[in-house]
């Protein structure tokens, strides 16, 4: 729980971080920003529970 709570506030920390530095130019802008961080860190280092607590990426290697 503990765990969670940190990468959910490290991750609004880091996206109002991103805001104020980047500064989004336009919408395609935005979403690639985003889609990068889904692919490099949700995909790669998040743990799911539905995936047996481990990271999407490892979960797919499994299952290939």
């Amino acid at each position: 729980m503990l765990k969670k709570l940190f990468n959910e506030t490290m991750q609004e920390m880091l996206e109002v971080e991103m805001d104020m530095i980047l500064g989004y130019r336009d919408y395609w802008y935005a979403y690639t920003l985003v889609l990068e961080y889904v692919e490099i860190f949700y995909d790669t280092v998040r743990i799911y529970s539905n995936c047996d607590y481990i990271s999407l990426d490892e979960y797919k290697k499994m299952y290939q």
